[in-house]
This record gives structure tokens, sequence and C-alpha cells, in this order.
């Protein structure tokens, strides 16, 4: 696993992200929050935090039980895609058991 632990899970379609506008969005949305809060904001993005040979499912339910927020990149392709819906289900279930 990787080194820093995330904070927040960015949840999105691979082929939303070809032209890398996601990865930007997520380094500068860190990068902020990293400067108004004065500590590092993680935010696990799968492309950069699964190594080669991890068990990804694995790898993103464990995250999903970690973190804090979920930042879903809502598109019509996010609604179409069973593996987005059921990372949104878990966190939902996780948020609901932890009241």
């Amino acid at each position: 696993m990787s080194e820093k632990k995330p904070i927040a899970f960015m949840s999105y379609v691979h082929a939303d992200n070809r032209d890398e506008k996601l990865t930007e969005f997520r380094k500068y949305l860190s990068n902020e929050v990293e400067m108004q809060i004065g500590e590092e904001f993680h935010i696990f993005q799968d492309r950069d935090d699964i190594l080669w040979g991890q068990n990804w499912e694995k790898r993103i339910y464990h995250e999903l039980a970690e973190i804090t927020f979920f930042i879903p990149i809502i598109t019509p392709s996010f609604f179409n895609s069973t593996p987005c819906r059921d990372e949104l289900a878990k966190f939902l279930q996780r948020e609901e058991k932890l009241n």
C-alpha cells in the first residue's frame, strides 16, 4: 500500500480521465486544501495509489473503509458504472454504521 494515508477518495470512470483532467483536478484540490489547513490532504486515486500486482478490489474497499471524504466525479458514465455505484454504496453503508 501507499505510504500516504488518504483522507479522501476520488471515484470516477477511467474513460472520463483520458485527457488527465481529473488527475489534474485531484492534484489541484489536494494542494488547495493543504494550503488552507496546513496539513497534507491526500486524495486516493486508483491510478496513482494502487501498486502493480496489488489486489485492486481489496485495496479500494480498504480505503473506502478508512477515508473521511468521498469525491464522486458525477458524469453520465458514473451512473452507468457498476464499480462506481458500488464504491458509493460501500461508503454510504459505512457512514450509516458510524451514524
